[in-house]
């Protein structure tokens, strides 16, 4: 997928996002600091990417409404 951490900043401004699937795509965890931006995000799927546990970990702290899949 043509998504990586460059491509994620463009989410930040959809602050009405329901569900966000990333699996797949080339991402790390340089690409999570945009999670403030989408405190109310419900669902994020961060699966067959490179963001590591710490990563996921981070953003289940960060986004404690969010369930955050790996």
């Amino acid at each position: 997928t043509l998504v990586t951490d460059n491509c994620v900043q463009y989410f930040r401004s959809m602050n009405k996002l329901h569900n966000l699937a990333l699996s797949g795509c080339n991402i790390t965890d340089d690409a999570l600091p945009f999670h403030d931006e989408l405190a109310s995000l419900p669902s994020l799927q961060l699966e067959r990417t490179n963001v590591t546990q710490a990563g996921v970990d981070s953003l289940k702290n960060a986004l404690p409404g969010c369930q955050v899949t790996r």
